[in-house]
């Protein structure tokens, strides 16, 4: 991901932070052929918003698209979470295709074992 879309992407996130209450929580990890979590789960409140815009402003673009180790990351760091909302959502934005990710991805939630937690997951391409 690059140029434009690296550009809306950012956008995107920021456009969430502006929504998402004080309290709510954020936990932003990139992948390309691997993943990389960028930031432990960090409030949205006043004296956080800084370090997740300057996480959000470093975000780069490069090669690969491996949407099911995104999606393992994703899944380790909902596990590590300490507070447990009554509303979790997971957003997925990618540029590119991977074929296989459903069923790596869904492999990957079925080894987690969430049992009765809930969470939702929105993808934009």
């Amino acid at each position: 991901m690059s140029g434009e879309k690296i550009n809306w992407l950012k956008k995107s996130i920021r456009y969430v932070m502006k929504v998402l209450k004080e309290n709510d929580r954020i936990c932003i990890v990139t992948f390309e052929d691997a993943s990389i979590i960028k930031s432990p789960w960090l409030m949205n409140s006043a004296k956080n918003k800084p370090t997740i815009k300057g996480i959000i402003k470093e975000l780069r673009g490069g090669g690969g698209t491996n949407i099911a180790e995104g999606m393992n990351s994703a899944f380790l760091m909902m596990k590590k979470r300490k507070w447990k909302n009554p509303i979790t959502m997971l957003f997925l934005l990618s540029d590119g295709q991977d074929s296989g990710a459903d069923e790596r991805t869904k492999y990957l939630y079925e080894q987690m074992k969430f049992n009765e937690e809930n969470f939702m997951i929105r993808t934009f391409g």
